[in-house]
């Protein structure tokens, strides 16, 4: 049987003024069977075009934030850094993957992305905005900056998973206990999503597949290759892939 190539968005170390990767990432996807390979940040829509042809699908890793101006909006003082190079890349081939019905699982950076790249906007920093509206509700409060050991033994929180979405269907659990380390989130959804799962304070949730790498990560893993073996869509929607499919939402799930 012919293993899945895998596009992996690149890493970019501001610092070191270098590309690359989480071997997590990697490894995560050989287990499950595939080939990654990681796209040059400064690919454009000619070098692109000489080899979109030979990959299956896309993994969108985390990372920087997205900037704010995609989404027409202003930075805020809790911003990190920004990337223009990965944001160019990453909009190019999630707009591919958009129009071409091609997989994508999208993994913290990654599905704020997917979500910008909807017409959708992202909470830029979840304590200073979201968590403060929050305090002035019911809402309960939680952290999504988990500090070590990354491991299945020390989680954040719980988060429900919506019956009707692919992610319930590919994990059959209504909800699950993940790790959290992010300051943003989707904010208001883009055009065609719908949210798989969220915490109980309604917050759509992410969190890190790709730390620690348990079941329910190897599970999302799996459905990405096995989407991109039989070339047909997970069961009633796209998520955790982006995938179209007529007369329904597409979802995005946050991972």
């Amino acid at each position: 049987m012919k293993r899945p190539v895998i596009g992996v968005m690149p890493l970019y170390d501001d610092e070191k003024d270098s590309f690359w990767m989480v071997p997590g990432y990697f490894e995560g996807l050989e287990e499950a069977g595939a080939i990654p390979l990681m796209l040059s940040p400064n690919l454009d829509e000619e070098g692109f075009s000489h080899i979109r042809d030979m990959i299956d699908g896309y993994l969108f890793t985390g990372g920087h934030d997205v900037n704010p101006a995609l989404y027409g909006e202003k930075p805020v003082p809790e911003d990190e850094a920004f990337c223009d190079r990965r944001d160019r890349l990453e909009m190019m081939v999630f707009k591919w993957c958009d129009q071409q019905d091609i997989p994508a699982l999208g993994i913290c950076r990654g599905i704020q992305l997917f979500n910008v790249a909807r017409g959708g906007t992202l909470w830029q920093d979840i304590p200073s905005q979201f968590q403060k509206q929050a305090c002035s509700s019911s809402v309960p409060l939680i952290r999504h900056t988990m500090a070590p050991p990354y491991d299945e033994n020390h989680v954040e929180h719980l988060v429900r998973i919506a019956r009707s979405s692919p992610l319930h269907q590919l994990l059959k659990l209504d909800e699950i206990s993940v790790n959290s380390y992010h300051h943003q989130a989707v904010r208001q959804s883009g055009r065609s999503a719908m949210a798989s799962s969220r915490w109980p304070g309604q917050m759509t949730v992410l969190w890190r597949h790709s730390m620690p790498r348990t079941d329910i990560s190897s599970g999302l893993s799996s459905g990405i290759l096995s989407s991109c073996t039989l070339k047909t869509k997970m069961p009633g929607c796209s998520s955790p892939l982006s995938r179209k499919q007529p007369d329904t939402h597409n979802t995005c799930t946050c991972i």
